[in-house]
């Protein structure tokens, strides 16, 4: 794109917008054939990146005036919509245990976990329906006792500790109770073990982590005598709520990544999706399953060289995978998969805790012979396109295009990747296996990529009432043979 422009301003053609069209001013030589078709090709994209790069910069984020409620941001309400509505709050539970040995002090944590409800609002929010939709309320501040059950003189004590934390994780929340956040103590001797519990409602998974750090942050300084050094934050969760639905959302300011979508999707045929083994129950059952495998030490060499050689991501090459892995599976070349994409799109937010999470969907269609560097460059393009328009919501994405749902199902597809980085080392390389999931699987399939210090994790996440472990495993192989005749021929 920045090199059509380039070539375009060197031979004197100046291009700008109206609305929804390119104006072309050329020399009296005219353009020449070439760099014609290249802007009939790049029309579309010329115009999103002309409106982007010279509209007048959107202000900053404003602190929200005093009100009874407050909107729920576009995230919000696309997972109230999917996943809540009319049900209670255990689906999107986000849980946390961590364990302290000696010196622990569990005066210094009831403070901090008070003092870190009393500066982030967003823990004690409650959601109501009203007249004009759901909304979120803040709770005034009152200081709560931290639950603190002592195991130092039972006889089983891990096993107590097991079933305690086995409720917590399936006790769910009251969405329009007394707020989203709750905390208790296990004590066994001079050890303790903190149990952390959130909503998916008002944090994602960066959010959630966001989270942790404050309240370690708030523990430490106080044990240290540090506490004068801990404030409010200048804005919290809600103001971005409020100047999401009052700035952000406005029509015009999404013009073109409405426009975007509506090209990328358009003509969407039938949706073929994985081969399944048993028949989609008519009640939901979100019970989750995985296998897990590690990579081969020379398929990690081989796959951090290649992804080096042709300057694309590792999360690029491995979508380009699971792209090739799937379309003999599902006998679609014009497969649609999906990913998680952060939000954070302003520096106001990169620290905010808070749920900006949206899903993107990349459709890229493999057309037969095609070479596979050209398709994996192919990828490349297309998740970069993508993520340039991430911020129109997904439901919003649906409902222009009228595409049809599937019940209790994430939309548009059932085929999602995630990429994470962990600074975790995996000792047992040779760990793989079968495992039922202590939480909800929202799709139907996940592959999950983690590239820890010294190794690099594949999961795959599914709902065990659709697939067999027999069927996973078939998959399984797919894809590690996939891989290696990608990795071959690049």
């Amino acid at each position: 794109m920045l090199e059509l422009l380039k070539k375009l301003q060197q031979q004197g053609i100046k291009l700008k917008t109206d609305g929804d069209e390119l104006v072309i001013s050329a020399p009296a030589a005219g353009i020449a054939p070439d760099l014609l078709l290249a802007l009939k090709q790049h029309k579309s994209g010329i115009i999103d990146f002309l409106n982007t790069t010279l509209a007048p910069k959107k202000p900053g984020i404003t602190a929200a005036p005093p009100q009874d409620s407050y909107p729920l941001s576009p995230t919000q309400h696309r997972y109230w919509l999917d996943y809540l509505d009319g049900h209670d709050g255990l689906f999107g539970n986000m849980f946390h245990q961590a364990v302290f040995a000696e010196g622990f002090d569990t005066a210094c944590y009831s403070q901090a976990i008070n003092l870190f409800r009393s500066h982030y609002t967003l823990v004690r929010t409650r959601f109501v329906k009203t007249g004009a939709g759901i909304r979120q309320e803040i709770l005034p501040f009152a200081p709560i006792q931290i639950p603190v059950t002592d195991l130092s003189n039972h006889a089983a004590a891990a096993d107590a500790l097991q079933e305690i934390i086995a409720q917590e994780k399936k006790t769910p929340f009251l969405l329009n109770g007394t707020g989203l956040f709750r905390t208790q103590l296990i004590r066994n001797g001079n050890h303790y073990t903190a149990l952390i519990s959130s909503h998916h409602l008002i944090v994602d998974g960066i959010g959630f982590q966001l989270m942790l750090e404050e309240v370690a942050r708030y523990y430490q300084n106080i044990k240290t005598g540090l506490v004068h050094t801990l404030k409010p934050p200048v804005l919290q969760y809600y103001d971005f709520c409020d100047w999401t639905m009052h700035a952000y959302q406005q029509p015009a300011s999404m013009q073109q990544h409405r426009r975007f979508w509506h090209q990328q999707l358009a003509h969407i045929q039938n949706t073929k999706y994985l081969p399944i083994d048993y028949n989609q129950q008519a009640l939901p059952d979100f019970s989750g399953r995985y296998f897990e495998f590690f990579l081969t030490p020379q398929q990690q060499t081989r796959l951090e060289q290649k992804v080096a050689q042709y300057r694309i991501t590792p999360f690029c090459l491995l979508l380009a995978v699971q792209y090739l892995t799937f379309i003999p599976l599902t006998g679609n070349t014009d497969l649609i998969i999906g990913t998680a994409v952060s939000g954070r799109n302003k520096p106001e937010l990169e620290r905010m805790i808070g749920y900006f999470a949206n899903l993107i969907v990349m459709r890229c269609p493999h057309h037969a012979g095609q070479p596979i560097p050209d398709f994996i460059q192919q990828v490349a393009a297309t998740y970069a396109t993508a993520s340039e328009h991430q911020y129109y919501q997904i439901n919003d994405i649906i409902t222009d295009l009228d595409i049809p749902r599937r019940p209790w199902a994430l939309p548009l597809t059932t085929h999602y990747i995630i990429y994470m980085e962990s600074p975790l080392e995996i000792s047992d390389l040779s760990m793989q296996g079968f495992n039922n999931m202590d939480w909800n699987q929202r799709s139907d399939f996940t592959i999950n990529i983690t590239r820890y210090t010294n190794a690099w994790g594949v999961q795959f996440r599914y709902r065990k009432c659709l697939f067999s472990d027999a069927l996973i495993h078939q998959i399984a192989d797919g894809y590690v043979h996939t891989l290696n005749q990608v990795l071959a021929a690049l």
